[in-house]
C-alpha cells in the first residue's frame, strides 16, 4: 500500500447503505482500486460536540465520516456536479471535505512470557514507512529466582511492558493498528485523526 496517497475525511450526510452503496457502484463504474475506510468500521474517532447535537436534534439527519483517496473523492465531486438530476447521490450529500495530515493512536502491552514479548518486540521494529512511535518506554524485567512460579502468583521470572504513540499516514496506521490489535497481549486506543488547517 502506497504511503504517497493524499486521504481525506468527508463528511457524508443520508442513509449509511446507499452511502456505501454509492461508492462501490462509483468504484465500479469507473473500473477503480481506490480506497476507502468508514470510520465506524476502522475505530476512527470523527464526532464532534457539534455533530453529536446535530444528529440528536434531527432525526433525519445521518452524519457518516468516510476516509478517502484524494483522487476518489475529487472525481466522485466532479460527477455528482455534472449530474444534480440524480434522486439518490447528489453533491448536497457531502457535507465537508477535509484533508488529513496523519493519524494517531496509542498501545500497551503486557507479557509474563518471552516468546511473547519477543513477538511484541519485533511487531514495534517493523513499522511501515511512515510510521513512528514516540513516547515509547518499554520495561523488561528478569528474575531467574522466580522460574517456575505459576502464573497468578506475584512474581514472574519474565515481564515485558511497553506503550507508546503511533503516528503516520492515515492508511498506514490502519493498517499497522490492525496488526496491533489481533495480538492478545497488545491494547490499542481509537484512530485520532489530525486534519488539515
Amino acid at each position: 500500500m502506497s504511503t504517497e496517497k493524499k486521504f481525506y475525511e468527508a463528511v457524508f450526510e443520508g442513509k449509511y447503505e446507499t452511502i456505501c452503496g454509492i461508492m462501490e457502484g462509483f468504484l465500479l463504474g469507473k473500473d477503480k482500486a481506490w480506497e476507502w475506510f468508514p470510520s465506524k468500521n476502522f475505530d476512527i474517532e470523527t464526532e464532534t460536540f457539534t455533530e453529536a447535537f446535530l444528529e440528536w436534534a434531527s432525526l433525519k439527519s445521518k452524519l457518516h465520516h468516510i476516509i478517502i483517496e484524494k483522487d476518489f473523492i475529487n472525481t466522485l465531486t466532479e460527477s455528482l456536479k455534472k449530474h444534480p438530476e440524480m434522486k439518490y447521490a447528489g453533491e448536497s450529500y457531502i457535507k465537508s471535505v477535509r484533508e488529513i495530515e496523519s493519524a494517531t493512536f496509542e498501545f500497551k502491552s503486557k507479557s509474563y512470557a518471552k516468546k511473547y514479548g519477543d513477538e511484541i518486540q519485533s511487531i514495534l521494529k517493523e513499522l511501515p514507512a511512515s510510521v513512528k512511535i514516540s513516547d515509547l518506554s518499554e520495561e523488561l524485567k528478569e528474575d531467574k529466582d522466580a522460574e517456575g512460579i505459576e502464573l497468578y502468583a506475584p512474581a514472574h521470572d519474565y515481564e515485558y511492558r511497553s506503550h507508546g504513540k503511533v503516528t503516520g499516514n492515515i492508511n498506514d496506521i490502519i493498517e499497522f493498528r490492525k496488526i496491533l490489535n489481533t495480538h492478545p497481549l497488545i491494547e490499542v486506543t481509537d484512530i485520532k485523526l489530525h486534519l488539515k488547517k
